[in-house]
């Protein structure tokens, strides 16, 4: 009996270490998830900013050579 009792004790302490396991990567899961979101975001802004300088160099080119 005291040997079932150590085992229910044993198993009980090591589920509780895997479920907080189970948490802390949910975690680590969900702040990666947030920081792939927040890079896709920063990219596409920066790939915008870029496309509307180089249409605003492409307009000014076509101002210079339609003048000659």
């Amino acid at each position: 009996m005291e040997l079932q009792n150590f085992a229910n004790i044993y198993n009980a302490y090591k589920f509780q270490d895997v479920h907080d396991e189970v948490i802390s990567l949910n975690l680590q899961l969900n702040m990666s998830e947030q920081r792939v979101k927040d890079l896709k975001a920063e990219n596409k802004e920066l790939i915008d900013r870029w496309m509307a300088y180089k249409g605003q160099e492409a307009e000014e080119m076509n101002k210079t050579l339609q003048g000659n």
